[in-house]
């Protein structure tokens, strides 16, 4: 995991099967950001990530998805399960949508009526 907000150097860019998570902290908001395939060989990476939360400091967490360029159903599952403790928690869980069909996995599920989905910046 990675503190800061820069972009991950060229040499840590997701290669097609990989995930980067680059983990930024504001105030009482922490932002995952991914990169790559958010799938079943990678989703623990996330999972592991997401328990080391001090859900004692932060009342917001962003799942910025948005470079996110594949995302099956134990990527999916991994982000509801991370919403569903969020609300557990009384921390705001805001995911912002993967671009293209990543994106769609949302809606084609009904994933979307259980989450805060914003569109990713332009």
């Amino acid at each position: 995991m990675t503190h800061g907000a820069e972009a991950p150097p060229a040499e840590a860019q997701p290669r097609p099967g990989t995930l980067v998570v680059t983990v930024e902290e504001s105030a009482s908001t922490l932002i995952f950001r991914m990169a790559g395939d958010l799938d079943l060989a990678t989703s623990g990476q996330v999972t592991a990530a997401l328990e080391l939360l001090d859900v004692d400091r932060i009342t917001q967490l962003v799942l910025d998805l948005h470079e996110v360029e594949f995302l099956d159903l134990a990527g999916l599952r991994t982000i509801l399960r991370a919403n569903d403790y969020g609300k557990s928690q009384e921390i705001r869980v805001t995911v912002i949508k993967p671009r293209g069909f990543p994106g769609r996995v949302f809606t084609l599920t009904g994933a979307h009526r259980e989450l805060e989905l914003v569109d990713p910046p332009s």
